[in-house]
């Protein structure tokens, strides 16, 4: 048999944001995005649970 080990696989995932956005405190986007990915079921493939979402300004 072949041996399965424990171990945690992560993504990092780096999107484009709607203009509409520049309207919005980041905190809140973070956390409109994170509950929105904490649904199910969720439409990104492999995705076990949404940890944290940060968002950055160029």
């Amino acid at each position: 048999m072949t041996e399965v080990k424990n171990t945690v696989k992560k993504a990092v995932i780096v999107i484009s944001l709607v203009e509409e956005s520049a309207e919005m405190a980041n905190e809140d986007i973070e956390r409109d995005i994170l509950n929105e990915l904490s649904k199910e079921p969720t439409r990104i493939p492999w995705l076990k649970e949404a940890e944290k979402v940060t968002i950055t300004e160029e």
